[in-house]
This record gives structure tokens, C-alpha cells and sequence, in this order.
């Protein structure tokens, strides 16, 4: 075992391990809720496009209804 991940057991109680999150319980809630936000905004626009797609797609059959060639 290194001297620095004893020293830091030492002190902390538990071994230093890099998966171990530093940052303050405030500081991570934070960005859970940005990256939930835009998780929901990415959905939403995702949504709003789908819709306007089927909008488009309808337009065009209709006009493709109205100005078809006749034969």
C-alpha cells in the first residue's frame, strides 16, 4: 500500500478510492438536476420535432392530393 492512500485511510477513516466523489453533497445534487433538466429538454425538443415532422409529412401528402398529375 502507498504511503499517500495510507496516510489518506489515516485520516479519512477509509481508503482513497478514485471513484470516490469529492465534490459536496450540494455541488452534486446541482448537477444531477442540470443534467435531469436537460435530459427533459432533450425529450421535449425530440417531441416537438416528431410533431413537426408528421405536420410536414401530412403538408406534403396533401399538396402531393391536391397538385398530382392526372391520368
Amino acid at each position: 500500500m502507498s504511503k499517500s492512500c495510507l496516510m489518506s485511510s489515516i485520516h479519512t477513516g477509509r481508503p482513497r478510492r478514485s471513484s470516490y466523489d469529492d465534490r459536496p453533497r450540494w455541488l452534486r445534487r446541482l448537477e444531477e438536476r442540470r443534467e435531469y433538466e436537460l435530459e427533459m429538454e432533450r425529450e421535449l425538443n425530440l417531441e416537438v420535432y416528431e410533431k413537426e415532422q408528421e405536420q410536414m409529412e401530412q403538408q406534403q401528402l396533401e399538396e402531393w392530393i391536391i397538385f398530382r398529375p392526372k391520368i
